[in-house]
């Protein structure tokens, strides 16, 4: 099943674009934005110009995401983990992801507000969103080591096959 969902979340990553569009506006919208979602585009205003960022395949979780279910997939066809274990390591990084990557938008928006659309669109998506992408993946990382690393409960419950 785990193996089916990465699949899923690499070839299917439109609907991992439009939720995390969706989460993205209403977080503008929660800090007091005007922003909308367009599909996978977050429209809001700079110096009263309606503009926006579009999540593009290589800025959604997905891909990432799925590939680190494929890979605890292959782990768990060599070792059982016990089912508790697998969901709450993938709940994990799910919420590492995408927390790291709302961030990575949102820093975004406030540099492109803050410094014009061309010079914050630059400074941020290169240098400040690139950083906060590292520190997540990194993060995330961890957590998956950290599942697959772990010493086996001495008696699995629920093992989980992929």
């Amino acid at each position: 099943m785990l193996a089916v969902l990465g699949v899923l979340l690499i070839v299917e990553r439109r609907h991992a674009q439009l939720v995390e569009a969706a989460v993205q506006s209403g977080l503008l919208r929660l800090v007091g934005l005007h922003a909308q979602r367009i599909q996978t585009a977050v429209l809001f205003t700079i110096d009263g110009r309606l503009t926006g960022i579009s999540l593009t395949s290589g800025c959604t979780i997905g891909p990432l995401l799925g590939i680190f279910f494929l890979i605890t997939a292959v782990a768990c066809w060599f070792r059982q983990f016990p089912l508790r274990r697998v969901v709450v390591g993938a709940l994990q990084l799910c919420t590492v992801f995408l927390v790291a990557n709302q961030l990575r938008i949102a820093a975004i928006v406030g540099a492109m507000r803050h410094w014009g659309f061309q010079r914050g669109y630059e400074f941020s998506h290169v240098f400040l969103g690139s950083a906060i992408t590292t520190i997540g993946f990194v993060a995330g990382t961890a957590i998956f080591v950290r599942l697959v690393m772990r010493r086996p409960d001495l008696q699995p419950s629920n093992p989980v096959a992929p």
